[in-house]
């Protein structure tokens, strides 16, 4: 489905739609709506970083991965594009905070999801605002080349310690090695989904 708001051009995918309505439908921990409202505030948080800083958006996108968006041009202030990788974090880092102050249960909740999508969204892998962060420090400390390659390298190496790691902790938990190894898989294929560029 693709529709433009503006000069926005906005492309929704069907798996994009798929993932979404099987997730509402089969949740049963009541965690869905919150979840989406911390999405919800950690994307917003990126397009009012690009809005502040009047950076166009010609492009977004929603794929199955997440959503993906595609700017005019980039900031050239190196703090300009941490400010937007990090932007997202940030606000639910901030939302975070706030809905822990009243107590009540439920935003107790909504709290701690913002909470672990934040510390999500900052490891240090590609696809994540973490990884670009990451990539971005490099490359300002050793020049764009060597940066990208180094980042590429510790990412690498990151990604492969977190599909090992995953296929012990299966194995750990008495499942079969063919099941261990299915899992370790289906992390690493969606560890790779995000490895194309992102805020």
């Amino acid at each position: 489905m693709n529709f433009r708001l503006g000069d926005t051009r906005i492309r929704v995918s069907f798996w994009f739609l798929t993932a979404m309505l099987f997730f509402l439908m089969t949740d049963r921990s009541a965690m869905a709506l919150p979840l989406l409202g911390a999405v919800t505030i950690h994307e917003g948080g990126h397009l009012l970083c690009l809005r502040i800083q009047r950076i166009p958006l010609e492009d977004l996108d929603f794929s199955f991965t997440g959503m993906r968006m595609q700017t005019g041009f980039l900031a050239e202030d190196y703090r300009q594009r941490m400010a937007l990788h990090l932007a997202g974090c940030f606000c639910n880092l901030i939302a975070a905070a706030a809905l822990a102050l009243p107590g009540s249960p439920w935003l107790l909740r909504f709290s701690a999801v913002n909470s672990a999508v934040a510390i999500f969204n900052l490891l240090p892998l590609r696809g994540l605002d973490g990884g670009a962060a990451l990539e971005e420090g490099f490359c300002r400390i050793w020049g764009a080349e060597a940066g990208a390659k180094a980042a590429w390298g510790l990412q690498t190496v990151l990604c492969l310690t977190a599909v090992t790691g995953s296929a012990l902790f299966f194995l750990s938990r008495g499942m079969s090695w063919q099941l261990s190894l299915a899992g370790a898989a289906l992390i690493g294929l969606l560890l790779a989904a995000g490895w194309g560029e992102r805020l």
